[in-house]
């Protein structure tokens, strides 16, 4: 018989020789030479797979407590954050929706958690909000640098705690800026964060990730200097903390609980499906999708809260999708084939380099777009998505404002041109060329101005941080291959202020590509919803079962 103990803070497990395969084959296991057993560290996923691999094993009074604490303690979270509203001890709760005083609370009450509420719902003043009830003196913010500006201006209009930003074009002026802090916020942006040593170092009250989904790449500069931020309170925020496959979470989950979650490949080996692909002498292991999502989902679960706009904001208008298929004519089409043989011939040389196959897919989008984006002299050619988008907007342009998003910089210069070549059509940009005082005073513009009524946005540069409810029509002239980054744009438009449905019209080159990314932006958001969406049910199942057997 197999014995699972718990024993220094790690599960045990004494076991006959011939089941030792068993043993070796759990992710995480160790032999321990001086207990002449293998040890693991004491996980929930981990004491589930051992009792159901390993045969014939019993566990110990003391495993069955540490469950029962675990289980106990996953369930008080869970009803915590499923309240319907809660009274906060400040004033500043009293101007949050109900589900907003419950997302604050339960970021106060738990300290380590991923508030991942769905775009729009208002994590930045839930934050605040949560901050401000700490009552404590240090509160780093570390945020996309288009956001800064928004997080001062939210933080004056509701607290009168002091606001410092570090921003400025030199080291120089940011360490000054730095140096002169003296409590309250600090906010920073993810690039000039990581070089700045003093603010990873020094212990803060309250951490804040703004659009945490930004340090998913565990080997960028920025996310390893997150990853050494010591805090009481550590929250993170993103209304898409999975946008591609599951292996992204663990960079968010080993910044919250380094201790539970300290190797990236062993919670892949647990949790994702690992391609191999041989490189010469060497294996490349490669995450892809979820191997166990319903487990991943009860894993993050407890420590992760989602509140969707359908749920939470019952007078909030529909979202309305609408496909536009367009066809290239022969000459376009004549051009895409080209590129798709070049493309090809790439694909079956031995050695393929991901530059070119990259530049190659570009290029495929941009004949979609229009073939103009391939020459540097613009030809002024009919293009079939030009057309439909000048379509879309002159017969929307009266009543409605309009926000047009495409992935391509210079399609952007192209719709802006056309629209007001042809039709006399005046239009604002956000791009990266565009800087953050015009951003401002472009939004600005939109919002108030009734004779601008169309705003061009690269997904890149305008899909987050902004608010364009004063539009209520948008366009994807091309789409981002990540569907959180859509949906993410989408959202600008979809967000409490919201008066009128927002039509959604995606304008998609039949017979190309771009049907194949559509299919493939469907696959990744089924998964998302596997992962991230609805509730818990384990509670029910293993914690009755559990219970009823051990009592």
């Amino acid at each position: 018989m197999s014995n699972l103990m718990l024993i220094n803070d790690k599960f045990v497990v004494s076991a006959p020789y011939d089941d030792k395969e068993f043993i070796k084959a759990i992710a995480g296991s160790s032999w321990s030479k001086s207990l002449k057993a293998w040890t693991f560290k004491p996980e929930y996923k981990t004491y589930k797979t051992i009792m159901q691999q390993v045969p014939n094993i019993v566990a110990t009074d003391e495993v069955k407590q540490w469950v029962e604490k675990y289980l106990r303690a996953c369930e008080n979270m869970i009803r915590v954050k499923n309240l319907k509203d809660i009274k906060l001890p400040i004033e500043l709760g009293e101007v949050l929706y109900p589900y907003q005083r419950v997302g604050a609370n339960y970021m106060y009450k738990f300290k380590r958690i991923i508030n991942a509420d769905d775009m729009g719902l208002g994590k930045t003043l839930e934050a605040i909000c949560a901050a401000e009830m700490t009552k404590q003196d240090s509160i780093l913010i570390v945020c996309p640098n288009s956001l800064k500006f928004t997080w001062e201006e939210e933080i004056k209009k509701w607290t009168n705690t002091p606001v410092t930003v570090i921003h400025g074009s030199s080291k120089a002026k940011k360490q000054k800026i730095i140096n002169s802090y003296n409590g309250g916020y600090l906010i920073i942006n993810y690039e000039s964060f990581k070089l700045f040593p003093v603010l990873w170092e020094c212990y803060w009250d309250v951490a804040i990730l703004d659009e945490a989904h930004n340090i998913k790449n565990r080997n960028a500069q920025h996310t390893k200097a997150c990853k050494k931020i010591q805090s009481n309170w550590l929250w993170l925020l993103t209304g898409t903390p999975m946008e591609n496959r599951p292996s992204e979470l663990w960079s968010l989950l080993n910044i919250l609980y380094p201790d539970s979650f300290g190797s990236f490949w062993r919670f892949v080996d647990q949790f994702c499906v690992v391609d191999e692909i041989e490189d010469g002498d060497r294996t490349i292991r490669i995450p892809g999708c979820a191997s166990f999502p319903k487990e991943l989902h009860e894993l993050v679960s407890p420590i992760m809260i989602r509140r969707e706009k359908n749920e939470v904001i019952k007078e909030l208008p529909d979202k309305l999708y609408q496909t536009i298929l367009v066809e290239l004519d022969d000459a376009d089409m004549k051009v895409y084939k080209s590129i798709v043989k070049e493309m090809m011939a790439v694909v079956n040389d031995e050695v393929i380099a991901t530059p070119t196959i990259i530049t190659q897919y570009t290029r495929l989008k941009q004949v979609c777009i229009s073939r103009e984006l391939l020459s540097t002299n613009r030809e002024n050619v009919k293009s079939a998505k030009l057309t439909a988008l000048s379509d879309i907007v002159t017969s929307a342009i009266e009543g409605h404002k309009v926000v047009v998003f495409t992935t391509q910089l210079e399609a952007l210069k192209l719709a802006k041109d056309n629209l007001l070549r042809r039709h006399g059509i005046t239009s604002l940009e956000i791009s990266g060329r565009v800087t953050d005082q015009d951003r401002q005073q472009n939004i600005k513009l939109f919002t108030n101005d009734p004779k601008y009524n169309v705003m061009l946005i690269t997904i890149q540069a305008g899909g987050t941080g902004l608010t364009l409810t004063a539009a209520d029509i948008c366009i994807f002239l091309d789409k981002h291959p990540n569907p959180m980054k859509n949906l993410q744009a989408e959202d600008r438009l979809y967000r409490i202020g919201q008066k009128n449905n927002v039509n959604i019209y995606s304008i998609i080159a039949k017979g190309t590509i771009e049907e194949y990314i559509e299919n493939m932006l469907r696959k990744k958001e089924q998964q998302f919803d596997h992962i991230i969406g609805g509730e818990l049910t384990f509670l029910e199942k293993y914690y009755n079962t559990y219970m009823d057997r051990w009592h």
